[in-house]
């Protein structure tokens, strides 16, 4: 991963100090080198973490006649086959994987973003056209925002860099983005937590014109379906994942998905990967002996993070700072601390299991009809009237009946219910992107590969699910590859102790100082009045999860919003 960067419509000496600022801020997302270009008061700036392409991969990159810039995030997978479909039309001045996409466009114009493999947001300008081209992957997994006022136009891979450039005036929190973290697991987009700063949606471009200050979104083509023998097509996903001048990393749970990548991995790599995992010094959340066992069947080198209450409590407002929107649960701060981890042991990306549930029916929530966010919306959508603006309630349900209905509840529905939130939303950008590069780390999903995707929904029922056990197609196909133990072993989500932290919170006096009647009414989020009984009697999971929520959403305020400048 890396991070990109644009500003337009600013004159020169600001642009070019709000950039380097830019470059400076996100230097978690790519701190091998950065780099800045200006072509036509387009100012392109770019973090490189280095992986593809060695010295010769250095960005922003322009074609043959310099009409085309591009500074690209991510991975393109297939890029090696698309560049040999052209090279003898096309001169390349890097080794990076992204310059293919300049060329792409030359060709057919934005057509061809259905033929793209890849984890990815990239930022082209088109100098004859006078316009700013941005696109992000199909899943969301990396992250690209934008804002617009007054004739300027800012990009970036983060909200704070965004923020830091003064450049978009009168950014504050905004509630209704907020209020579907919590009950949605994230803004829908183009919506963030952020009014003033938007998200390009998942499987979508957008055309910025430099003249006329249209900015115009369209998504590209989705995927088709066709059956495919899943043991190969994972198998090559998991190759192309490997791409890179460095050895793969494996964050490995105990749990089947990722222990089949784990698996995967050790078949066609040059030499063994090391498995890195969290376990808990709590019983209840730990899962480090069927980590040992995966390590041991493997042969593989097993390096743990190991997490207590006390680790999450301290590491709280640095996650904030990195994901850029309250938690709903304390899953992130872990996370963040194994990224930490990979990159101490000289470890620059990771392959991991994300997806497997949402594709092939792994969630115990699908055997009773139902998806995470439809099921658990009674809950949640009680303490939308914790919120300070009445009409929150209403704007989120609203989301909620679009999503639910839209994309239809039998299972295929489910799915695509699932991919559309709670992956998309929070485990591929609070707990994945975010705090991957926290350290420095790419994380990579073979599951969330095109081909994996049309195998999954050619899938029927029978194929899926099993006396309510999901993913039966997958432990039929990997049942050589892993020992029983793991193969058979029953669904445990990746959990951490929420009740805990906010109790302990409340213990050492944290939750009450930010969450003080005086702050709810200067932030102006929560109605103190409903939050006080509450934090008087926290006796549910789903009560500390709220606490916690809004607890970070008061950091967030703290981090992002005070004291910048904002008119």
């Amino acid at each position: 991963m890396c991070g990109i960067h644009i500003v337009a419509g600013v004159a020169r000496e600001q642009a070019t100090s709000a950039i380097e600022g830019m470059i400076a801020g996100c230097v978690h997302r790519g701190p091998d080198s950065g780099a800045v270009t200006e072509a036509g008061n387009v100012f392109m700036g770019f973090n490189r973490l280095e992986i593809v392409g060695g010295a010769k991969g250095q960005q922003p990159i322009s074609n043959e006649d310099g009409s085309l810039i591009v500074v690209g995030n991510g991975e393109i997978f297939n890029y090696q086959q698309s560049k040999s479909s052209h090279t003898k039309r096309h001169t390349y001045k890097t080794t990076s994987d992204i310059e293919v996409l300049l060329h792409l466009y030359e060709e057919q114009g934005m057509d061809f973003l259905s033929a793209v493999e890849g984890q990815f947001s990239f930022a082209i300008h088109d100098r004859n056209q006078n316009k700013v081209i941005i696109a992000r992957d199909r899943w969301g997994i990396t992250p690209l925002f934008y804002a617009q006022q007054n004739g300027r136009f800012v990009v970036s891979s983060s909200v704070k860099a965004i923020i830091g450039t003064g450049f978009i005036r009168n950014i504050t929190l905004d509630p209704v983005g907020l209020a579907e973290s919590w009950s949605l697991y994230g803004p829908t987009p183009p919506r963030t937590c952020f009014r003033g700063v938007s998200q390009l949606p998942p499987a979508t471009f957008a055309e910025y014109d430099l003249n006329t200050h249209e900015f115009l979104i369209q998504s590209f083509q989705s995927l088709s379906w066709g059956h495919l023998e899943l043991q190969n097509t994972l198998r090559r996903s998991v190759e192309d994942r490997m791409q890179g001048s460095y050895g793969p990393g494996v964050y490995v749970s105990g749990g089947l998905d990722s222990s089949i990548i784990a698996a995967l991995v050790n078949e066609v790599a040059e030499t063994k990967p090391i498995l890195f995992s969290i376990a808990f010094r709590d019983p209840t959340f730990d899962e480090s002996r069927y980590q040992t066992v995966l390590s041991e069947h493997l042969g593989c080198e097993l390096r743990t993070v190991r997490i207590d209450t006390d680790d999450i409590i301290g590491n709280i407002k640095e996650c904030i700072h990195f994901a850029e929107s309250p938690l709903i649960r304390t899953a992130p701060v872990p996370m963040m601390l194994l990224s930490k981890e990979v990159r101490s042991a000289g470890i620059k990306y990771v392959l991991c299991g994300e997806g497997a549930d949402e594709l092939f029916a792994g969630y115990p929530v699908f055997s009773r009809g139902k998806s995470s966010v439809s099921e658990k919306w009674g809950e949640l959508s009680l303490f939308n009237s914790c919120f300070a603006d009445d009409k929150v309630a209403d704007i989120v349900a609203d989301h909620f009946r679009d999503v639910t209905t839209r994309l239809g509840d039998d299972l295929t529905g489910l799915r695509k219910q699932e991919i559309a939130t709670k992956l998309s939303r929070y485990l591929l950008a609070n707990q994945g992107d975010r705090m991957a590069m926290a350290g420095s780390v790419e994380q990579r999903f073979p599951f969330l590969d095109n081909r994996v995707n049309d195998l999954a929904f050619s899938l029927n029922t029978d194929d899926l699910l099993k006396q309510g056990d999901g993913k039966f197609v997958l432990r039929e196909m990997f049942k050589d590859l892993l020992p029983n133990e793991l193969l058979m072993r029953k669904k445990q989500g990746y959990l951490t102790p929420d009740f805990q932290v906010v109790k302990k919170l409340l213990k050492v006096g944290k939750l009450q100082s930010v969450l003080h009647p005086v702050k709810c009414a200067e932030i102006g989020i929560f109605k103190y009045s409903k939050i006080e009984p509450i934090i008087q009697h926290i006796d549910t999971e789903i009560k500390a999860r709220f606490l916690l929520f809004a607890y970070t959403t008061h950091l967030l305020n703290g981090e992002f919003i005070v004291g910048q400048n904002n008119g």
